[in-house]
């Protein structure tokens, strides 16, 4: 596959996982424990900070900082922070602010796709990174999924590994 074949494979299968996010917040029992303790409203609250994230680590990248924005251990404790920021945040609000920042994300990944760009586990690419991204929004969707009564299958399951594998 040519390389600007992966990166449309990539950036459509992105684009599905925040339409399934979506679709499946629409049916998620918010009170059911979705992601280990996590439950369905934290989930999306999550997602909605880490796509705000995903601008600031590309704003970052294109200021030319490519180094990671903090060390893989506070991982948990940023995402704390976040979910008591947003503790009052309706889920309704927290899936919107999701779709509108990835989506605004995804326009911004192709001009920056071959950009060094940092993040937690270290630097890659901005197009490395966006395969990070289909790995996550997929694997919320399947969290969100399982306390929807229904399931998650991306259309192209080995895509969606290889890009997990990056």
């Amino acid at each position: 596959m040519d390389e600007g074949a992966a990166r449309d494979a990539v950036l459509g299968l992105y684009a599905e996982g925040v339409v399934a996010v979506a679709d499946l917040a629409e049916r998620a029992e918010w009170a059911r424990e979705a992601c280990g303790s996590w439950t369905a409203v934290e989930v999306v609250r999550h997602l909605a900070a880490v796509a705000g994230w995903y601008h600031a680590w590309l704003d970052r990248a294109e200021a030319g900082e490519v180094q990671a924005p903090f060390p893989p251990d506070e991982l948990p404790r940023h995402n704390a922070e976040e979910l008591l920021v947003r503790v009052e945040q309706d889920p309704g609000d927290a899936v919107v602010e999701y779709v509108e920042q990835a989506n605004r994300y995804a326009d911004r990944l192709p001009d920056a796709w071959d950009r060094p760009y940092g993040f937690p586990l270290g630097t890659v690419t901005a197009g490395h990174h966006a395969a990070v991204a289909v790995a996550e929004w997929h694997l919320q969707a399947w969290d969100l999924a399982r306390v929807s009564a229904t399931d998650h299958r991306p259309s192209d399951q080995g895509l969606l590994m290889r890009a997990a594998g990056r």
